[in-house]
């Protein structure tokens, strides 16, 4: 609940509060995606070259990108300012 209080809040300055419930519900739904992804990929270069740390390294790398950008444009695109300055 903090994790998300502070990405709506703080990172992606939603101020949308009657969309709450729905951007919680995408954002609960995105957790449990990364953390599925992150089995899949660690799983996969574990397989290839034997070892797990690259792999939660790469996994790393790719849901902090896709969280980012899911993010930005659908969980949390409503009550903020539009434009380049918006933040």
């Amino acid at each position: 609940l903090f994790y998300f209080v502070i990405n709506k809040i703080i990172i992606f300055r939603s101020t949308a509060y009657s969309a709450t419930g729905r951007e919680l519900v995408q954002f609960v739904s995105i957790v449990v995606i990364n953390y599925l992804l992150t089995q899949v990929i660690v799983q996969a270069i574990h397989s290839l070259t034997g070892e797990i740390y690259s792999g939660s390294v790469v996994a790393g790398v790719i849901t902090i990108f896709f969280t980012y950008i899911v993010f930005d444009r659908i969980v949390f695109r409503t009550g903020r300012p539009r434009g380049r300055n918006r933040r």
